[in-house]
């Protein structure tokens, strides 16, 4: 099995886990939305030297940034967007995957 299509890590799981867990408890899709919202809102925005074409993820109609980093011996991925729904997704679905 390629890298890129491995399961996530156990923490990863974890999380989101935790994550849906937390979309549960909100039964107002309204509510959950704004809950992802502002998940999104309590991330810093990556710098603005980050913020360039290499690091676009390709195909978005929004602009979508992608930035593998190693830190702790560990592969992360960090993500911003212009787009504050996509940013708090794609912090939620990225965390925890293999670099590939």
């Amino acid at each position: 099995m390629p890298d890129s299509m491995m399961p996530p890590t156990d923490s990863a799981q974890q999380r989101r886990a935790n994550w849906i867990r937390a979309l549960e408890q909100i039964p107002d899709p309204q509510s959950r939305l704004g809950w992802i919202l502002d998940q999104a809102r309590s991330v810093a925005p990556l710098p603005i030297h980050l913020r360039t074409e290499p690091h676009l993820f390709p195909g978005c109609r929004v602009r979508l940034w992608w930035i593998p980093s190693l830190r702790n011996g560990q592969c992360v991925f960090d993500t911003d967007s212009d787009s504050v729904t996509l940013k708090g997704t794609s912090r939620n679905s990225i965390r925890g995957k293999k670099c590939v």
